[in-house]
């Protein structure tokens, strides 16, 4: 999602660079850099919509080990690597 919403953002020539061989070090690193300022937020927030969403869905069932494990994953998968 996030190169999806860096180009949707304007970084069009993040699509340019997916057809291009070879990929040099400097274009990779800007293509990083881009994905990161112009899609790696607005990601975040649509997966913690998500989360909050399967999160309520969860509240319906009874508490268990597995209801408390489902939401201890979806919780790691979201907020991994922050």
């Amino acid at each position: 999602m996030p190169l999806i919403y860096a180009v949707a953002a304007g970084a069009n020539e993040l699509i340019e660079l997916l057809d291009t061989r070879p990929i040099d070090e400097e274009r990779i690193a800007w293509a990083i850099g881009e994905v990161r300022r112009l899609g790696t937020l607005r990601a975040m927030d649509d997966a913690r919509a998500a989360l909050d969403r399967a999160l309520a869905h969860l509240d319906e069932f009874p508490d268990s080990p597995a209801k408390h494990a489902l939401a201890e994953l979806a919780r790691f998968v979201v907020t991994r690597g922050m």
